[in-house]
């Protein structure tokens, strides 16, 4: 946590110490040693800053993004989803956001306490965030969400549909939450699905681990079994997929995605079509609807 200044003598003292460089003010009332501060990452700065201002306003509960930093979901490795800090408002209340606190209007769920911080549930954050973020950014919170939960995508899209009929981006939030998958490992996996999901090929099992049609056994990161019985079969480089294998079966095809792949779409769709990933029947089911900003309170008043 930070140093919180308790009353206005602590805060002007605190102040001094900053103009000499002994202490920095990462938001008002916030203080923190600028050694201390220089080892912590973008998401820890936040979570520190966070866990200050719950000591602050006790009332305060963290939406979208915020709370999905507390769930150590997969948030995109962009800034303006760490800051500013999202906290709940109700139509009608009052309270202003400030460059360092955004109120969004969220209502119809229940308050949880994780790590000791006020936030939505798991459903409804990740439903906020999807509803905001794009296919392949939604996507791998919708995934991270899964596997933090334990929650099978079924019966965390029921809970959602509670939410989307009073929230406006729903649509958009429930075309991504659809093809949530919690086995997926971090965001490249869900990065690389998203990609091959909007170009139209068909959804990957995720970890396949099986036999073949000639007895081999077929391990990968991705794996699609075609109608003849053979596997075509995608393995992500890197330490954490090591020993996967097709132990020299004829009816398997293997082929290597590179981890950069999950960062250049056009590339890994040549690949696909390259090692010839079968295309969905049907087109995929996204992109119909837009994703929606959050609607920002704006009044005054310090009660969330």
């Amino acid at each position: 946590m930070c140093l919180v200044a308790s009353d206005r003598p602590e805060g002007k003292r605190f102040a001094r110490a900053v103009e000499v460089g002994k202490l920095i003010q990462p938001m008002p009332r916030l203080f923190v040693r600028p050694e201390y501060w220089e080892i912590l990452d973008p998401v820890e700065r936040t979570l520190h800053c966070m866990r200050s201002l719950q000591v602050l306003h006790p009332a305060w509960a963290y939406v979208g993004p915020s709370a999905a930093l507390v769930y150590g979901l997969e948030i995109p490795e962009d800034e303006s989803y760490l800051w500013p800090i999202r906290i709940s408002a109700r139509w009608g209340s009052r309270g202003r956001s400030t460059p360092q606190v955004l109120r969004q209007v969220v209502e119809g769920d229940d308050v949880v306490v994780v790590d000791r911080l006020r936030v939505t549930s798991i459903e409804r954050t990740a439903f906020d965030c999807m509803r905001e973020m794009s296919f392949a950014d939604g996507l791998a919170i919708m995934d991270s969400a899964l596997a933090a939960s334990g929650l099978t995508c079924k019966q965390m899209i029921a809970r959602m549909n509670e939410f989307r009929r009073t929230s406006r981006g729903g649509r958009h939030a429930m075309e991504t939450a659809a093809y949530g998958d919690g086995a997926a490992l971090g965001r490249d996996e869900s990065y690389l699905r998203a990609a091959l999901i909007e170009a139209g090929f068909e959804v990957p099992e995720l970890h396949v681990d099986t036999m073949s049609r000639g007895g081999g056994r077929v391990r990968g990161t991705f794996g699609w079994e075609l109608e003849n019985g053979s596997w075509i079969v995608g393995q992500l480089a890197g330490p954490r997929y090591a020993g996967a294998t097709a132990e020299g079966d004829a009816s398997v095809r293997m082929f290597s995605i590179p981890r950069t792949m999950s960062h250049d779409p056009e590339g890994f769709v040549a690949l696909l079509e390259k090692a010839g990933v079968p295309h969905a029947a049907e087109p995929p089911q996204v992109g119909i609807a837009k994703p929606f900003k959050p609607v920002l309170k704006d009044s005054e008043d310090d009660e969330a």
